[in-house]
C-alpha cells in the first residue's frame, strides 16, 4: 500500500519527476509569497483603518466642548433623563452627521455613562428615547482601564458583518469619566479586497506554472528524441553519432567504454573461475587443476613467472607441483621441494598474509637474488589457508605492468579455489585410507559381516567369513535376500528393523541360522544403520558361537557325568558286593530246589540282579575319565566286523543298513569302546525308524579329521530334546535307562573326539569326528 502510494506521488520517469519538481518549485514559492503578501497586506490595511478610526474618535472628542453637564447647564433647567437625552442629542447629532458624511463606512456615536444610553449616533435608532447598551460588551472594559481600546470581533451595531474593527475612546472631563465615543467599521470589504488580490497573485502563478510546463514539455520532447538517438548509437556501438547528438554525454561515453572493457574482463574472469570450479569438483587430477589455476592467474595478471605450491602437512615443506620451465617459459609438471622459507614468498608463508610489491629490490622483506636466478621486477603472492592452517601458496612475478590491488583480489580468488582443491585432495586421501581400512576390516574379519538394504534386505556385499561359514559362493548371495537363500533369521529381522529405525543399534542378539547344507548354527547378531550413496543400509555382524554353545552343553553334560561318576564310585562297591552275594545264594537255592515254579522265580530274580549289575557297570563306564588302552586301529575294519550284528538287528526291525566306507587313516582308539559306541548309535537309529527305513554308515576324511557318520531316515529329534541328549537318565523310551547316549558321549570324550548332530523331519545324522594320528604322543597309546 505504501509502495503504491509512493509510486503514484513520486513516479520513476525522469520527465514526470521533473514536472512534479517544477510544479513544487513554482507552486510552493507562490503560495509562500501569497501568504506573506496577504499577511503584509492585512497588517498594512489594519494599520490604515486603525489610524482612520483614531482620527475620527479624536475628532469626536474635540468636538465635545466641555462635558455633558456643561451643555445641559446652558439650558438652566432640571430636565428628566428623557429631556436630557433630547437636549444632548440636539447638540451632538449635527456633529455626528457632519463627521459621518465624510466617513460613510463608519458607525460613530456618543455614549453617556450617567444616562447609560447612546446620546448621539448615526445608527438607525429611535431618537429621543434612552438606548442603553449591554454592559457585557467588551467596550465597557475601558471604564476599568481608562484607556482607548481596539476590538476585532462581531460588532453589536453591524448585524450582517462577519467581523468589525472598533475603537472605543473614553471621555474624561474634569478628571471624571463621563462616557465614551466610538467608531467602528465592518471588515467584509477589506477581506474582499484581500481575496481579489490573492486571486490575481494565484492566477499569475498558475500562468507561470503552465508556461514553464509547456516549455519543459517542448524541451523534454526534443531531449527524448536525442536520447533515443544516443541509445541507438550505443546499441549499434556507433558512439561517434551519440557524441555529435549529445556532446554533453561524452564523459558518459568514455565511462561506458571503460566500464565495457572492465565488464568484458570480469566476464572472462568469471568464466575462468567457473571453469576452474567445475574442474575442482570434478575427477580431474590435482596436477591438472593446479596447472590450469597457474595458467589463468598468469594470464589475467599479465605475469611471466609464477608457481602453485602445497605444504606437506607432515614435513611443512613447500612442494611445487607446477612451475614454468626455466622459471619463465611454459608450465611443466614436476615436484620441487623447498625446506626453508626465504625472501618475499617465505614472508607470505611465515605471516600467512598476501603480499604485493612492484619494487622488490627496494623491499626490506626481499633477499639477494641467487646467481643464475631470473631477476624479479614485480611480485605478488597469496597464501592458501584452511581453518587458519597454511596449506599452500600462489606466487606470480614480472608482470608487464604494475600489479594493482585488483590483481591481488583476483589472485586471492584463485587461492580460494586452490584451498578447495587441496581440501578435496585431503578428503579424497582420507576417504581412500578409510575405505582401505574398512575393506581390510570387512574382508579379514573372522565374524560374518554383511551390508544389506534396509527396506528389502538385499545383500550388497559380504565378507569371506560369511561365505565360508554358510558355504555359499559370492554370486549366490549378492542381490538376494536372506529369505531367498534361506539363512533362516527371518523371524528376527522385523525386530531388528524396528529397533534400527528407532535409532537403537542392535548388539549381541542371539539368533539361529542355517548353512547351505542345512546345518544349524547359533550366532550373536549386531547391526548398525549406515548410508551408502544416500541410501539407508544395514551393516550386520554375526559372531558364530555354535562351537561355544556346543562346548557349554558339553561342559554341562560333563558336570552331570562327574556327578554320576561320583555317585557310581560311591555305590559301586557298596551295591555290587551285596548283589553278588544275593546272586550266588539264588543260584545255590535254584540248584537245590527242583520245583519248576520256584526255578522260574529264581531265574527272574537272577536276571533282574544281572540287569542291576549292568546298570552299575554303565554307571562306571560313564564316570571313567580315561580309556583303558588306545591302539592304532582301522575304523573301517571295526565297522565291517560289527556289520552282521547291525544287519541282524535291522532285519528284526524290518529296516535296511548301508555301508559307504572310504579310505581313511588309522586312528588311536579303544576297540571295545568304539564297538560299544557304534552298536549303541546303530541301535538307537534303528529304534527311531519305522519299518522300511535305512541306516547309512559312512566314513570319510575332511582335512585332518576322520569322520564317522550314522544317518537314519526317522522323523528327527525335536529341538527341545536335542539340547538334553547325552544327559544321564534322560530317555524318551518306555524301558530305556537314559544311559546309552551318556555312555557314547563319554567314549567320544575319552577319545578326544567330538560329536555333532544334524536333524530334520527327514532324519537324523550323528557325526563323530576323530583327530588324525600324527605320532605316539598320547599317554594311553600303545
Amino acid at each position: 500500500m505504501y509502495r503504491k502510494l509512493r509510486d503514484r506521488l513520486f513516479p520513476l520517469q525522469i520527465t514526470k519527476r521533473f514536472y512534479l519538481g517544477m510544479a513544487f518549485l513554482i507552486i510552493v514559492p507562490i503560495l509562500v509569497m501569497e501568504i506573506l503578501d496577504q499577511i503584509s497586506f492585512m497588517e498594512e490595511r489594519k494599520i490604515i483603518k486603525e489610524k482612520e478610526l483614531f482620527a475620527v474618535v479624536c475628532h469626536l472628542n474635540r468636538s465635545l466642548q466641555g462635558s455633558y453637564d456643561d451643555i445641559l447647564k446652558q439650558y438652566n433647567i432640571e430636565p428628566s433623563p428623557q429631556a436630557k437625552l433630547l437636549i444632548l442629542n440636539s447638540v451632538l447629532q449635527p456633529i455626528i452627521n457632519q463627521i459621518a458624511f465624510c466617513h460613510t463606512n463608519l458607525i460613530i456615536g456618543y455614549y453617556s455613562s450617567e444616562l447609560d444610553s447612546i446620546v448621539a449616533s448615526n445608527l438607525d435608532y429611535p431618537t429621543g428615547k434612552l438606548y442603553p447598551l449591554p454592559h457585557t460588551l467588551p467596550y465597557f472594559d475601558i471604564y476599568k482601564t481608562g484607556n482607548p481600546q481596539y476590538f476585532y470581533d462581531q460588532d453589536f451595531f453591524h448585524k450582517n458583518s462577519h467581523e468589525t474593527l472598533s475603537l472605543v475612546y473614553p471621555l474624561h472631563r474634569q478628571g471624571k469619566l463621563i462616557g465614551h465615543v466610538w467608531a467602528s467599521r465592518d471588515m467584509d470589504s477589506f477581506y474582499q479586497e484581500a481575496l481579489a488580490r490573492r486571486k490575481n497573485t494565484l492566477l499569475a502563478g498558475f500562468i507561470m506554472l503552465f508556461g514553464s510546463i509547456f516549455l519543459s514539455w517542448i524541451f523534454f520532447t526534443r531531449f527524448k528524441r536525442d536520447l533515443n538517438h544516443f541509445a541507438n548509437a550505443i546499441g549499434t556501438n556507433n558512439l561517434r553519432i551519440s557524441s555529435d547528438s549529445l556532446p554533453e554525454l561524452n564523459p558518459l561515453v568514455e565511462l561506458i567504454y571503460k566500464r565495457e572493457n572492465e565488464l568484458k574482463r570480469e566476464l572472462e574472469i568469471s568464466s575462468s573461475i567457473a571453469e576452474l570450479s567445475s574442474k575442482v569438483i570434478s575427477t580431474a587430477s590435482f596436477n591438472e587443476v593446479t596447472e590450469h589455476i597457474l595458467d589463468q592467474a598468469r594470464k589475467f595478471t599479465d605475469s611471466k613467472l609464477g608457481y602453485v605450491g602445497c605444504l606437506d602437512p607432515m614435513t611443512g615443506c613447500l612442494t611445487i607441483s607446477c612451475l614454468p620451465k626455466g622459471i619463465g617459459g611454459d608450465i611443466h609438471s614436476g615436484k620441487e621441494v623447498f625446506i626453508k622459507y626465504k625472501g618475499l614468498w617465505g614472508w607470505v608463508l611465515k605471516n600467512k598474509k598476501s603480499l604485493l610489491s612492484n619494487n622488490p629490490e627496494q623491499d626490506y622483506r626481499a633477499q639477494v637474488t641467487l646467481p643464475g636466478h631470473v631477476k624479479i621486477t614485480r611480485f605478488i603472492a597469496v597464501p592458501a589457508i584452511i581453518d587458519d592452517q597454511l596449506v599452500g601458496q600462489i606466487a606470480l612475478a614480472n608482470a608487464k605492468r604494475d600489479y594493482t590491488p585488483g590483481d591481488l583480489v583476483l589472485v586471492e580468488r584463485f587461492a580460494r579455489l586452490l584451498v578447495i582443491l587441496i581440501h578435496r585432495e585431503h578428503r579424497e586421501e582420507a576417504l581412500r585410507m578409510s575405505e582401505d581400512r574398512f575393506a581390510k576390516a570387512f574382508n579379514t574379519n573372522p565374524c560374518m559381516v554383511s551390508i544389506t538394504t534396509l527396506d528389502e534386505g538385499r545383500f550388497i556385499d559380504v565378507n569371506k567369513s560369511f561365505l565360508q561359514t554358510l558355504g555359499y559362493e559370492r554370486e549366490d548371495v549378492i542381490g538376494h535376500t536372506s529369505q531367498e537363500i534361506d539363512i533362516g533369521i527371518k523371524s528376527k529381522r522385523k525386530e531388528v528393523i524396528n529397533s534400527i529405525k528407532q535409532g537403537k543399534p542392535v548388539h549381541n542378539l542371539e539368533v539361529t541360522f542355517y548353512g547351505r547344507e542345512g546345518n544349524r548354527m547359533v550366532g550373536l547378531y549386531s547391526a548398525e544403520l549406515i548410508k551408502l550413496s544416500g541410501e539407508s543400509c544395514l551393516l550386520s555382524v554375526v559372531n558364530d558361537i555354535t562351537k561355544r554353545k556346543q562346548l557349554e552343553k558339553e561342559m554341562i553334560r560333563l558336570d552331570r557325568l562327574n556327578m554320576v561318576g561320583e555317585m557310581a564310585a560311591g555305590i559301586a562297591h557298596e551295591v555290587r558286593n551285596p548283589l553278588t552275594t544275593v546272586r550266588g545264594f539264588l543260584q545255590m537255592l535254584g540248584k537245590k530246589n527242583d520245583n519248576g515254579k520256584l526255578q522260574e522265580y529264581y531265574a527272574l530274580m537272577i536276571e533282574e540282579l544281572d540287569r542291576a549289575n549292568t546298570i552299575i557297570s554303565e554307571f562306571l563306564s560313564t564316570a571313567r575319565n580315561k580309556p583303558d588302552k588306545l591302539e592304532l586301529e582301522d575304523l573301517n575294519t571295526i565297522i565291517d566286523t560289527l556289520f552282521p550284528l547291525i544287519a541282524a538287528d535291522a532285519m528284526n526291525s524290518d529296516c535296511n543298513v548301508v555301508r559307504e566306507l572310504t579310505n581313511i587313516s588309522p586312528i588311536l582308539l579303544n576297540q571295545k569302546e568304539i564297538r560299544q559306541l557304534i552298536l549303541n548309535l546303530a541301535h538307537n537309529s534303528l529304534e527311531a525308524m519305522t519299518p522300511g527305513g535305512t541306516l547309512t554308515i559312512k566314513t570319510f576324511m575332511v582335512g585332518e579329521e576322520i569322520i564317522l557318520s550314522m544317518a537314519d531316515t526317522g522323523k528327527g529329534i525335536e529341538t527341545e530334546i536335542l539340547d538334553k541328549l547325552g544327559t544321564p537318565f534322560f530317555t524318551t523310551k518306555e524301558n530305556g535307562t537314559g544311559l546309552g547316549l551318556a555312555v557314547c558321549y563319554g567314549i567320544v570324550r575319552r577319545h578326544h573326539a567330538s560329536i555333532e548332530i544334524d536333524t530334520s523331519p527327514k532324519g537324523t545324522t550323528f557325526y563323530i569326528k576323530f583327530k588324525q594320528f600324527k605320532g605316539v604322543d598320547n599317554e594311553y597309546a600303545v
